[in-house]
């Protein structure tokens, strides 16, 4: 049971201020166009960059905006009758990159480029998640190994919510305790989540932390415990209302819940309380109680970048490659065409994108592939 990384995988907060009349009105004309053309629209102001939503979210938020560096924006038009204007929601890359501390000030500073005026008292955190990835080759959860303290106001093992979001007939991938927006626990595969959703970036996170190749990795599984605590869980029980208040309180908010909410190994003793913890249990508790906020980050920005995009080419790619033989199929062709086939079909379609009979101008169809993959490049 090796422990291959550990560290905060979640950050979000609201902020009691609002974008200035003049930067709303700049907002609304990026969304109408975005609206126009049906995809989001890059938006710079004061050297920062974000794609700009043709729709906004729920709670009267109007604008929705992606930024590469911090995550996702969700900002009100400015008015009187609502103090609360802002709310973000961290990336995952972000977060892993920068570390929680660093995350907030490039919070900080892109509010400031926005010309916002916030102090740090009008920063409420509502939602921090924190996780520990081990290598388990022969581990599978048992939601039946939870042992639930009265006091959570989880009613049992009812509330032991089980996923398996990859169909593996095998066993489960994924136990989750606890309901949001309060707390909760959660098992997971999370070497079979990363390739399901794509998330390359832990490949090599954990290469770099274990000294060895990407490839070395890819035949590894690793399994994430991680604890996540929300707005009604941090502001009603433990009075969470500023970063302060946080950074004091967040070790005993964490320690707690691994109390509360305990994954144990089973024996014949039929009282379940006397159960003994599991060492994967112990483990994160001595992470958080020792280790909590000495996270320093190994995948820096541009390293993320250039895995990405060496990774979208070659998806790309491979999709080109189908349908050229595809194409060829359907034309009856034989291998030793199949060269001048992909020749040929590049020259024509290089030609149809320069032609002046396309809906939209070559130029104008890069720009909103640019826009696109933004956080790519």
């Amino acid at each position: 049971m090796k422990i291959v990384h550990h560290g905060f995988d979640g950050l979000e907060f609201a902020v009691k201020a609002h974008i200035s009349d003049s930067v709303s009105i700049l907002l609304t004309e990026i969304q109408d166009r975005a609206k126009t053309t049906d995809s989001a629209q890059l938006f710079e102001c004061c050297g920062e960059r974000m794609l700009v939503h043709p729709t906004g979210a729920r709670g009267g938020y109007k604008f929705r905006c992606d930024h590469p560096k911090t995550g996702i924006w969700f900002i009100k038009r400015p008015s009187e009758n609502d103090p609360w204007g802002i709310r973000f929601s961290s990336s995952s890359i972000a977060i892993v990159s920068l570390g929680l501390e660093e995350l907030r000030l490039a919070c900080a500073m892109f509010l400031a480029a926005l010309g916002v005026d916030a102090s740090e008292c009008d920063y409420v955190p509502s939602r921090v998640d924190f996780a520990v990835d081990f290598i388990l080759p022969d581990f599978e959860p048992d939601p039946s190994n939870f042992l639930v303290h009265s006091n959570t106001g989880i009613r049992g093992i009812s509330d032991v919510e089980i996923i398996d979001s990859y169909g593996q007939a095998s066993g489960l991938n994924s136990v989750t305790v606890g309901r949001m927006p309060r707390r909760q626990v959660n098992i997971y595969n999370k070497s079979k989540e990363s390739e399901a959703k794509r998330k390359w970036e832990w490949s090599m996170i954990w290469a770099k932390n274990l000294g060895c190749s990407i490839e070395e990795v890819c035949e590894l599984t690793i399994w994430r415990v991680e604890l996540r605590v929300a707005k009604r869980h941090l502001k009603d029980k433990w009075h969470v209302n500023s970063w302060a208040s946080l950074y004091k309180m967040l070790p005993r908010i964490y320690q707690s819940c691994l109390d509360d909410i305990r994954y144990c190994q089973s024996t014949a003793d039929t009282n379940r309380s006397r159960w003994p913890t599991h060492p994967l249990w112990e483990k994160v508790s001595k992470i958080v109680d020792e280790q909590l906020f000495d996270y320093i980050p190994k995948l820096a920005p541009e390293e993320y970048e250039e895995v990405t995009i060496k990774r979208k080419m070659r998806e790309l790619e491979r999709q080109i490659l189908g349908l050229l033989i595809s194409t060829a199929g359907i034309q009856n062709l034989r291998a030793d065409q199949f060269s001048s086939h992909a020749v040929e079909t590049a020259q024509r379609l290089a030609g149809w994108a320069n032609s002046k009979d396309t809906n939209i101008a070559l130029e104008d169809r890069l720009n909103q592939v640019k826009n696109r993959y933004l956080f790519l490049v």
